[in-house]
């Protein structure tokens, strides 16, 4: 019966007290009397509640995908194939520094959108190391004037915005880390408000409570400001119609 455990590992990298951008590559010597390892890490050096603890892994290093930021301690255990474990090895410290982010992926509105709300909603797509997102909207393609510069915290990947002004508008967002540091800006986007209805139109014929033989053709002034009109006809013995923009 096998019970004597594996040799403690010996840690090679980060070295102490080190800082890593991103989630850091742990390594640590292979050990020939070692078939897994466990690799834990806390933000408190009792490892009393554990951040992350791996599966049982094969080779001497590691690199996870994960987000932590700030001061971390680490260690490694080492199992062999009948289940005996090691000590843990000696406990080192690494401060994982979060990247600056990618600028986020801006979608609604669309680019050039038409919109018949002065309070959009705006959204983006959220990105790694995200934690807060800075929203700007603003009459200039410049961002000389904003008339909307707030901060939304991650998760939320969206925007509801005051009341904004008639006319062409122009958006943009950035993504910024647990450090403080934001990415650039998107791209500017642009979309129209346009909550004001054009005018009524003013009809020219058939005349009122005139007598039409044939198929009529009702006419009416264009009116500035409409895209389309749209005829209401309905008949009672005579004919009633309106138009609408």
């Amino acid at each position: 019966e096998d019970l004597i455990p594996p040799e403690i590992p010996t840690l090679i990298s980060p070295i102490d007290g080190m800082s890593e951008i991103g989630a850091p590559k742990f390594t640590w010597k292979s050990q020939t009397d070692a078939a897994f390892y466990i690799l834990e890490y806390d933000n408190d050096p009792d490892f009393s509640s554990p951040v992350y603890i791996s599966e049982k892994i094969k080779t001497p290093y590691l690199k996870t995908s994960r987000e932590d930021v700030g001061v971390h301690y680490w260690h490694v255990k080492a199992l062999d194939l009948v289940g005996n474990e090691s000590e843990w090895s000696e406990t080192r410290s690494v401060e994982m520094v979060p990247p600056i982010p990618a600028p986020p992926g801006i979608n609604v509105p669309s680019v050039g959108a038409l919109i018949r709300t002065n309070t959009p909603i705006l959204k983006w797509v959220g990105v790694p190391y995200g934690v807060k997102y800075r929203v700007q909207v603003s009459t200039s393609s410049t961002f000389d004037t904003l008339k909307v510069n707030r901060t939304v915290n991650a998760p939320v990947t969206q925007f509801k915005t005051p009341a904004l002004p008639e006319g062409k508008l122009f958006w943009r967002v950035n993504a910024v880390n647990a450090y403080g540091k934001a990415s650039v800006f998107t791209k500017a986007w642009s979309f129209t408000v346009d909550t004001v209805p054009p005018g009524a139109p003013v009809l020219l014929g058939p005349g009122d409570n005139s007598t039409v033989f044939t198929i009529p053709t009702f006419r009416w002034k264009a009116t500035p400001g409409a895209k389309y009109h749209r005829i209401y006809y309905t008949s009672t013995k005579g004919g009633y119609w309106h138009i609408t923009n």
